[in-house]
């Protein structure tokens, strides 16, 4: 196939940001040669007066531009490149560099300026960089999901690499803008929807941090201390995405009173609305307990396998190697 042009790739919780630097020039990501221009936040921009070694010593934030269009932006948290002169040929091309760095999670597009004249584009989402192609996860960085089954679960491909790298594809790379668009939206909104539907990643922003802690009053969560389990007890309601979503960031970034959380438990009172919960809450693994006949406390979802769908056509087809 015809190697498609990488509008941009970044990276959130770089192991390294100065090793990060490194290995996307070594990559071919960032330009070797001196930057045109650097910018340093709180600094002076300086003009071909550096060599890229000597870029992490300037400060903790700065960007570079190169006289190809390509830029390069470094701050503590993240590092991404827009209009890199690098070409992806497939999904497993752009795996195989990504077990050579060290992250959390990041993301790539290829069709950023095609989609954008679309009349039904909305910004899908970023982590690092804006979702298009491609988002991938590394060790710790799968934390930023609600569960690793989500995963297996998308209307996506998975591949994974060496160093516990997971790289999920939105989209066939020999189609059209126009039906890569069409492909990659469910991908997107599965990952990144809006809280109130189902969503994979795990915002974590002071906006978000207080919307959990509020939804988890109104849901009256209490946190035990001896075994740091954030129980929910629920009658006669139903329990939605979004209150599932805010007890996930709950477990993975904690609360006021209960900085540790190592299982979040819902407690339903009726057998019968426990199970109607329980593909959802095993899909975030949030332990699902209720009462047997005898009145005795059990946990269901331990036992419990929800078989993944279908994948879409077009991934079928990749697998299949069509």
């Amino acid at each position: 196939m015809q190697p498609r042009a990488l509008d941009g790739i970044g990276f959130l919780s770089a192991t390294s940001t100065e090793a990060m630097v490194v290995g996307l020039r070594e990559l071919g990501y960032v330009p070797s040669g001196r930057p045109d221009r650097v910018h340093v936040r709180g600094g002076d921009t300086l003009r071909g007066e550096i060599v890229p070694e000597e870029w992490m010593s300037l400060g903790a934030h700065l960007d570079a531009s190169f006289g190809d269009g390509a830029w390069l932006f470094v701050s503590p948290e993240s590092v991404s490149v827009t209009g890199p002169n690098r070409s992806l040929a497939s999904a497993q091309d752009l795996l195989s560099d990504l077990v050579r760095l060290g992250f959390g999670c990041g993301a790539c597009e290829v069709f950023r300026d095609e989609w954008e004249m679309l009349a039904d584009f909305e910004p899908p989402g970023a982590l690092g960089a804006p979702l298009g192609f491609a988002a991938f996860f590394q060790g710790e960085g799968h934390r930023a999901l609600v569960s690793r089954r989500w995963l297996e679960h998308g209307p996506w491909r998975v591949l994974r690499g060496n160093g516990d790298t997971t790289l999920v594809q939105f989209h066939d790379l020999e189609t059209s803008p126009e039906e890569a668009w069409i492909q990659a939206q469910p991908g997107h909104r599965w990952l990144m929807g809006r809280s109130s539907r189902a969503r994979g990643h795990i915002p974590h922003s002071s906006l978000a941090k207080g919307r959990a802690q509020k939804a988890l009053a109104n849901s009256r969560a209490m946190y035990v201390h001896a075994d740091r389990t954030l129980r929910i007890v629920v009658h006669g309601r139903d329990v939605p995405h979004e209150e599932m979503l805010f007890a996930c960031h709950a477990r993975e970034y904690g609360l006021p009173d209960a900085e540790k959380i190592d299982a979040v438990r819902y407690i339903f009172l009726e057998e019968r609305a426990a199970r109607a919960h329980l593909p959802d809450l095993w899909l975030r693994e949030l332990e699902c307990w209720t009462f047997d006949s005898d009145g005795e406390e059990i946990r269901i979802d331990e036992d419990f396998h929800l078989e993944p769908p279908p994948k879409p056509e077009w991934v079928q087809k990749l697998e299949r190697g069509d």
